[in-house]
Formats: structure tokens, sequence, C-alpha cells
């Protein structure tokens, strides 16, 4: 397993869980912009190789920046920095799904590609600020069906019988022409003194553990390094995710709004 970030205020982690190598990477960046109370954070869950993650991991921060200097709003940015990765790799047979966040101040923008997802906990309720891109997605389902996509049972498959069980990704050229595209859902959301944590993560935590089993465990902890670690324990250790495990975690509450100390 390997940790970084600051203990109390934001932490990620990283584990090979039930795999035989890690294919996942992450980016986490406190003060962003070198402004207090600014997070920007992403998970890229590689397939196929860990070669497009690895290449979204590092290309992320700079992609988002340039962006969002530009005047683009946080969530139009995110998606930029999205395709910005995808236009990139787009000759890599290998590709990764991904979920992003900025958090500037209270104001937190999110977007996801795939079925990686973010989590936002309050004190009482919590609430997935993601899209699931599966089959199990009707409208996704469609989607592929409308573009000449061929599905078996949760998969959809290319012309070399490849399957893959998302249906939008970064990279994976072969499943280009059978509707699996880049293109992220966008949320946005303002953070209130009941929220307590935003936890993002690949579907090695979320295929072994429901959202409201995540929140309560998140509850009980007071430290951003606890719950990731706390997450991290449950779903490889406990529940033995047959998958690669990366959880990225902020302490909402912990944070001020962007420019004050």
């Amino acid at each position: 397993m390997k940790g970084e970030g600051r203990e109390n205020e934001a932490w990620a982690v990283e584990d090979i869980g039930g795999r035989a190598r890690l294919e996942d990477t992450h980016s986490l960046v406190c003060d962003f912009g070198d402004i207090p109370g600014r997070v920007l954070g992403g998970v890229f869950d590689g397939h196929g190789g860990s070669e497009v993650a690895d290449l979204a991991g590092r290309r992320f921060p700079g992609l988002f920046q340039n962006a969002f200097a530009a005047g683009f709003p946080a969530d139009k940015a995110l998606k930029k920095a999205f395709l910005s990765i995808d236009r990139e790799v787009v000759e890599r047979r290998s590709g990764c799904v991904a979920v992003a966040f900025f958090l500037d101040g209270c104001d937190l923008a999110v977007a996801n590609t795939g079925d990686a997802e973010l989590l936002l906990v309050s004190k009482v309720n919590h609430k997935i600020l993601t899209e699931l891109h599966r089959l199990s997605n009707q409208d996704e389902k469609m989607r592929i069906i409308d573009a000449g996509g061929h599905i078996d049972g949760s998969y959809v498959m290319d012309s070399k019988g490849h399957g893959l069980q998302c249906t939008r990704s970064l990279g994976d050229r072969d499943f280009k022409d059978i509707g699996i595209i880049p293109d992220p859902y966008l949320a946005n959301a303002r953070l209130c003194e009941d929220d307590l944590w935003m936890i993002a993560a690949c579907d090695g935590l979320w295929d072994v553990m429901r959202p409201d089993e995540a929140a309560t465990i998140a509850r009980k902890m007071t430290t951003a390094r606890a719950v990731a670690e706390a997450l991290q324990h449950e779903a490889v250790a406990m529940r033995e995710t047959p998958d690669n495990l990366t959880v990225l975690v902020v302490k909402a509450g912990s944070l001020e709004p962007a420019g004050k100390a």
C-alpha cells in the first residue's frame, strides 16, 4: 500500500488488491495554485496495462491548470483535461476510467468517465456526485447499442473478443467505433457545514462496498488518512476486493474558502 498527502486534510492510498500488478494511479494537489482551500484530485483506474493511467496521472494537473487559467469554469476545465488526455492517447490500446474533482473553498466541481466515482459524506446523509458508466445504466446501454456495440453479459465487446465493463473511458482505441466515449459526466456542489468528507475511488472500492457503508466508516474517523486507510483495510483485507484500489479522501470541514488563511 502506498499513501501520500496531508494527514488531516487530504490523503490518497493505492493498493494492488487482488491483481497481479497495479494499474491505477492518482493526482492530489493541495493548495492548488498556492491558494489555501483549493484541492485538485484525480483517480485513474487503468485496464489493459497502466500506460494510459500513468500518462493521465502525470498530465492531468497541468492540463487542468491550463484550462482553468484560460478562464474556463472548473467543471469545464476538468472536462477539457479529460478530453485532452484522450487525444494524447488516441492510438493506445490500453485505457483508463477516471474521476476528478476541484475544491475551491466551498465550491466543488466533479467529473467522471467510467465507473470511478465520488461520494460526498455529511453528518447524516451521503450522496454520489458522479454517474456510473456501465451497461447497468440503461441510457448508457442504449447508447452503446445505437453505436453498433456488441454486448455479452456486463461487457461491451470489440471485434477481437475483448471486453470492457465501462461504457466510457480514456484511450481504448479498439472500442472507439462501438460507442466507448471519453466525455465525462459533470457535477457541481456547494459544501456546507454539515459536510464531512469527499471520497473519490475506483471500482476496487465501490464493487465491494455500498456508498452508505463507506459513509458509516468515514463518519467514525477524524483525519483524512484514517478514513482512507480504514476504507482500504475494509476493501482489501476484509472484503478481498479482486481489483486494484485507489482512494482519495478530503476533509471538507477543515477547509477554508479560497483566499482566506
